[in-house]
């Protein structure tokens, strides 16, 4: 193996169509580009608190566990919401 010293440097880069040569405006355009790249957007997510359900008895949930009729799976696709 060589015994130089193998190193990764930018000497130029594009940033919108402009060629920046400087180390300054190269170090703060990468810094900029995996700052944007890796922000966290904060959004508004909707809240279940004080949400009423209503709870299903023993009578009530015998529905859930039969099978789905041919003509159920059949109609799947044409539901809109």
């Amino acid at each position: 193996m060589s015994n130089k010293k193998r190193i990764n440097i930018i000497i130029t880069l594009n940033v919108n169509s402009v060629q920046m040569n400087e180390v300054s405006n190269i170090r703060a355009a990468v810094h900029d580009h995996f700052a944007t790249h890796f922000k966290v957007d904060r959004i508004e997510r909707p809240c279940l608190d004080n949400l009423i359900v209503k709870c299903l008895n023993g009578n009530d949930s015998g529905g859930f566990f039969r099978m789905f009729s041919e003509e159920e799976t059949c109609n799947v696709g044409l539901l809109k919401f």
